[in-house]
C-alpha cells in the first residue's frame, strides 16, 4: 500500500487585490508522510450493508493492495458478524419483552385476590361502580367462598359532612351485597358512616368485627345541592330524600335487631356516634377484632422460649454451684 498521499494546497493569500483576482495562483502539490491503514474489524461491519449485498466491487490492479471492500466482501466475517448481532440482540430484546408482559401487580389485584374488598372512599359512582363489579366477580369466582369487606369510608358525604353523592350510591352497593351466595364478613377498619354502616352491619351475623379505636356513625340521609332549577324539582328531591331515609331506617333496623321506631328517634336526635363497646350494643358488630391466631401463636411460641432460656440459666447457675462446693 502506499506510504504517502499526495494532497493539493493554496497558499494563504492577505488580502484580495484586483491584480490577484485577475491572476489566479497556480496549484501546488506537497507531501505528507502517513502510515498503512490497519485492518479493518470484523465486528464493525453494518447489519444493513450485511442484507443490501451492495458492496464496492472495483479492486486494486495490484493483489496485495487490500481495499475496505476487500475486509467486507469476506464471507467468514460477515456470518459471524450476523450470528453475533442476532444472539445478542434478541436476548436483550426478549428480557426486555418478559419484564413488560410481567408487570408488577397493584396492590388492589393481590387482596383481591384474597377475596378482600376495600372500601375507601365515599361512595362516588367511581367507586360504587368498582365495588359492585368486585362483588360480581367474586361471587363468579366461587359463590361458596366468603368475601371479606374491609371499611373505612363517610358514605355519601365527606367527614365535614359535605354531601359528595346520592343515596341510591350506597343501595346498589347494599343490594349487590343481599345477592351473594357466600358470607360477607364486614371489618370497620377506621370509619363507617351513613350507608357505610350499614354495610358493616349487614355483613353475615357473628361475622362482623371492628378495631379497637373505630367509629360506626349513623344520621338522616342528607340530598345533594338542587342549584338553580325548577321549583317542581325541589319537590321531587324532597320526596326522594324522605323515600330513602324511610328504606335506611327499615334495612338498618332489620340488621340490628332494633325496632323501626328505635332506629327512627335515634336519627331524629341527631348524628349517633359509636364507637366498638357501643356499636355491639346497638347491633352494629358483632365483636372486636383483636388479631389473628398468627399473632397469638407467636406470643405464645415467645413465652415459650422465654421459659427454655430461663430453665437453661438455671441449669447454669446449679452446675457453677455444684463446681464451687467440690473446689
Amino acid at each position: 500500500m502506499a506510504h504517502c498521499l499526495r494532497m493539493a494546497t493554496v497558499p494563504s493569500v492577505s488580502c484580495f487585490s484586483s491584480s490577484s483576482l485577475s491572476s489566479p495562483k497556480r496549484r501546488s502539490f506537497r507531501v505528507i508522510n502517513c502510515s498503512k491503514l490497519p485492518h479493518v474489524n470484523p465486528s464493525d461491519l453494518s447489519p444493513s450493508m450485511l442484507d443490501s449485498g451492495d458492496m464496492p466491487l472495483n479492486r486494486h490492479k495490484n493483489s496485495d493492495y487490500r481495499t475496505f471492500s476487500d475486509e467486507f466482501c469476506r464471507p467468514r466475517a460477515m456470518t459471524a458478524y450476523y450470528d453475533y448481532e442476532e444472539t445478542s440482540y434478541s436476548d436483550s430484546y426478549s428480557e426486555q419483552d418478559s419484564e413488560q408482559d410481567n408487570p408488577p401487580p397493584d396492590l388492589e389485584s393481590i387482596i383481591l385476590a384474597d377475596r378482600v374488598i376495600f372500601l375507601g372512599m365515599p361512595l362516588v359512582s367511581a367507586v360504587t361502580e368498582l365495588i359492585v363489579a368486585q362483588f360480581m366477580y367474586l361471587q363468579d369466582d366461587d359463590p361458596d367462598k366468603s368475601i371479606q369487606l374491609h371499611i373505612n369510608s363517610s358514605g355519601t358525604t365527606r367527614a365535614d359532612g359535605e354531601v359528595v353523592a346520592r343515596e341510591h350510591e350506597g343501595f346498589a352497593i347494599y343490594d349487590t351485597m343481599m345477592q351473594m351466595t357466600c358470607e360477607i364478613h364486614t371489618f370497620n377498619l377506621a370509619l363507617a358512616m351513613g350507608h357505610a354502616c350499614l354495610f358493616l352491619a349487614a355483613g353475615t351475623k357473628g361475622k362482623r368485627f371492628s378495631l379497637l379505636k373505630t367509629r360506626a356513625i349513623i344520621q338522616q340521609p342528607r340530598a345533594l345541592p338542587s342549584g338553580l332549577g325548577p321549583s317542581s324539582d325541589v319537590l321531587v328531591h324532597a320526596k326522594e330524600v324522605a323515600i330513602n331515609k324511610d328504606n335506611f331506617i327499615r334495612l338498618f333496623a332489620w340488621h340490628t335487631g332494633n325496632s323501626e321506631e328505635t332506629v327512627a328517634n335515634t336519627i331524629a336526635k341527631g348524628t349517633l356516634h359509636m364507637n366498638p363497646d357501643k356499636a355491639i350494643e346497638f347491633g352494629v358488630i358483632d365483636q372486636i377484632y383483636y388479631g389473628a391466631a398468627k399473632k397469638k401463636e407467636r406470643e405464645n411460641i415467645r413465652a415459650r422460649a422465654r421459659a427454655r432460656a430461663r430453665a437453661r440459666e438455671e441449669r447454669k447457675m446449679k452446675k457453677n454451684k455444684q463446681r464451687e462446693e467440690k473446689n
